[in-house]
């Protein structure tokens, strides 16, 4: 397993509002039966989770297979599931913009953000300075707040400048 850093951005406040949203729905479905509020809540709550991952596993499938690349220490191996996830979502721009609702997501960045920026880390990590650069600044030219661009272009300038002054 590898001990490369993974960066997890939730918009919490939506995960919390999904997940209760799920189980007041489940629960408000199942008034009236011999299933007791608490259970029906619990039960929403569950199923909307199990949704959300096996949705997320089936339409996201580039990305999930890029971060286990990335997880087990395979940076080259996941670059091309970044540029594929990063395809999808282009084509499918609504589906990445509705990501908290149909995907279950709730990731504070986008599919296709995250795409820029795990493939500018997996060019780092291989020692692709150059093209790790060229990302990191597309994800900023697409996403101008991205922080995660911001402090590594901040950084490889840094070490610039440092081993300039050697």
């Amino acid at each position: 397993m590898s001990r490369a850093p993974i960066i997890h951005r939730y918009a919490w406040p939506s995960l919390i509002f999904q997940a209760i949203l799920a189980g007041l729905i489940v629960a408000a479905l199942l008034a009236g039966t011999d299933w007791s509020f608490d259970i029906a809540f619990l039960v929403g709550i569950a199923v909307y989770l199990g949704y959300s991952i096996g949705i997320r596993r089936v339409v996201a499938k580039s990305h999930w297979r890029g971060m286990n690349a990335v997880k087990s220490g395979h940076f080259q191996d996941a670059i091309p599931f970044f540029k594929d996830s990063y395809d999808f979502f282009s084509r499918h721009v609504w589906l990445d913009k509705s990501r908290y609702l149909l995907l279950g997501s709730s990731s504070a960045m986008s599919y296709r953000e995250m795409a820029l920026v795990n493939i500018a880390f997996c060019f780092a990590q291989t020692g692709h300075g150059q093209r790790s650069r060229e990302y990191y600044e597309r994800a900023l030219r697409e996403y101008p707040g991205n922080v995660i661009a911001q402090t590594a272009l901040r950084m490889a300038d840094s070490f610039g400048e440092s081993g300039a002054h050697q």
